[in-house]
């Protein structure tokens, strides 16, 4: 199992293949690619990363551009839920992140959405839904935070795939005891990280996950990480009892988002998915349903617990 029980970042600087695309970095060269955190610097809060662990590494510079792009929207995408409780630290650092319209330009300086790449703070969800209620018709605005599930599901792959090349080419936590700068380096193919759930911190209880959690809760972790002031985790587990076992994963971002799910064959779920419950539902009216929120009891939390 590999843990960080040591602060100090594992650097990895001569690694043989990118760890998201599996390209050969010695004939790509040096201009062809870049250092690589696969926890982004600018991921967490401003500082949250000094003097804490991190897995730093070269990749090619597509794959690091791609990454780095969905982690500046999804870092204030994760952080804006948190801003009515969140401390003064966190809402001046939120406030930054979203950044502000410039006096003489008009146009607006600050992160931008993964996918629409408009700013964020303009990015908020509109919708009106009508229904009727007897003979009466009612018409409700609704408005939410700035979404982005497709961009989250996509970096919860990257840092999937750069957390198992730690664990399949390091020994413990030695970066000297490594198979990664040679031809037998092994990387992590993108279509076998199979992202099931993405939870906010109001549906950390949801039953299906909940459920998944229940009954990989004793499989043997294989690599569990708690870092960045206890704003990034990640956990992996693999069933002991088999030879070629798929791999439960759970990443948490920014103390909110969590993505959850499996390394395995694409369309060949594991009997351990199977049956799971199915989320409870609100109906608004026959064609409008929204699904109900569950959220976890701290003491009931023991995903990140080994």
């Amino acid at each position: 199992m590999i843990t960080n029980l040591e602060t100090a970042p594992i650097v990895l600087d001569n690694n043989y293949l990118c760890p998201y695309c599996g390209a050969n970095l010695s004939i790509l060269g040096e201009k062809e690619t870049d250092v690589e955190h696969v926890i982004g610097r600018r991921f967490l809060p401003k500082g949250f990363l000094d003097g804490e662990w991190n897995f730093i590494i070269r990749a090619c510079k597509k794959c690091n551009g791609e990454k780095a792009k969905l982690e500046g929207g999804i870092s204030v995408i994760s952080l804006i839920d948190q801003a009515p409780a969140a401390n003064v630290e966190l809402r001046n650092e939120l406030k930054r992140k979203l950044g502000k319209k410039d006096a003489i330009t008009g146009k607006f300086r600050g992160a931008n959405h993964p996918e629409t790449n408009k700013p964020i703070a303009l990015s908020g969800i509109k919708e009106n839904i009508e229904f009727s209620f007897s003979n009466f018709k009612v018409s409700v605005a609704l408005s939410g935070p700035p979404q982005a599930m497709k961009s989250e599901l996509l970096l919860s792959t990257y840092h999937i795939q750069g957390f198992y090349y730690l664990i399949a080419n390091i020994e413990s936590n030695d970066a000297s005891l490594t198979k990664a700068s040679s031809e037998k380096c092994l990387f992590l193919p993108s279509n076998l990280v199979v992202p099931l759930f993405s939870l906010k911190k109001t549906d950390w209880g949801n039953v299906s996950a909940q459920e998944l959690i229940s009954r990989t809760s004793s499989w043997e972790t294989c690599f569990r990480l708690v870092t960045g002031k206890g704003f990034f985790k990640c956990i992996m587990r693999r069933d002991p009892s088999k030879s070629k076992s798929p791999i439960f994963w759970a990443l948490e971002w920014n103390n909110n988002l969590r993505i959850i799910g499996m390394i395995r064959e694409q369309g060949q779920p594991d009997m351990v998915e199977q049956n799971l419950p199915s989320a409870k539902f609100i109906n608004i009216d026959s064609s409008t349903r929204i699904c109900e929120e569950i959220p976890l009891p701290e003491h009931d939390d023991t995903l990140f617990l080994i």
